[in-house]
């Protein structure tokens, strides 16, 4: 029981500190003063509705599945967005450096 509210104690803390400077992060994003509170309660509202899904969640598949599944799809997206940076930045080269050869060369 102890290990786990050791474990956990850092997410708490991180949420709270979401949830303490929220007013003041609405106000630098340009939210107008009476739509702070708004944004505030959204956001409390949403965290509720996550928090609810994700027990559901938990408890019908398991933590391990959660993790894994998802975990298989970020890596697969992943390696296709290398692949598609690299074809991007060979097509640039490829288009800054023939113009140039012909003006150099």
């Amino acid at each position: 029981m102890y290990e786990r509210i050791k474990t956990n104690l850092p997410i708490i803390f991180f949420k709270f500190q979401i949830f303490f400077y929220s007013s003041q992060t609405f106000s630098i994003i340009g939210f107008v003063e009476d739509k702070v509170y708004w944004g505030i309660i959204s956001t409390g509202i949403i965290n509720l509705i996550a928090t609810t899904a994700s027990v559901k969640l938990v408890e019908t598949f398991g933590r391990r599945p959660l993790i894994l599944h998802p975990l298989i799809i970020i890596t697969i997206i992943m390696i296709l967005l290398c692949i598609f940076i690299e074809i991007h930045l060979r097509m640039l080269l490829i288009l800054i450096i023939n113009p140039l050869e012909k003006i150099l060369f």
